[in-house]
């Protein structure tokens, strides 16, 4: 018998949780913000909504096809410590008619990785009509 606990978000994923399509796209020159770093809290839906958020922000968006007819955009703010991400994603489920994504603490040496700045992540997350999208706080295991 495993001892690992069933939960959306850190456990096991439950039963009747369904793993969505997910692709992470690093952005290096995203946008500043003032808010504190994680989720911007909006979800891109069209092409035209994309492009209006990079026009807006004086921004260029890496090279990347999205098909907005079966895909999201979300924007995630993550700091990178020199080494490695502090925030990784740890894959996407479908629950109770939300969108899930989950995200943990990622592993680094304090001692030899101390550069840090600000950095994005693109998500592009599989498309649900009538869904909520919901970030797990970073699980620090």
């Amino acid at each position: 018998m495993g001892c690992g606990s069933v939960d959306i978000c850190y456990g096991t994923p439950p039963e009747n949780a369904s793993a969505l399509v997910m692709d992470e796209i690093p952005w290096d020159n995203g946008p500043e913000y003032a808010e504190p770093q994680g989720w911007t809290g909006t979800v891109y839906s069209t092409q035209e909504q994309w492009d209006e958020f990079l026009l807006e922000n004086g921004v260029d968006t890496p090279t990347f096809e999205v098909d907005f007819a079966t895909s999201d955009v979300a924007l995630y703010e993550r700091l990178y410590n020199g080494c490695n991400f502090e925030v990784v994603f740890d894959g996407a489920y479908s629950l109770d008619g939300d969108r899930v994504v989950r995200t943990q603490i990622g592993e680094f040496d304090e001692v030899t990785c101390d550069i840090y700045e600000n950095r994005h992540a693109i998500l592009v997350i599989e498309k649900l009509a009538e869904s909520e999208l919901i970030f797990c706080s970073p699980n620090q295991k």
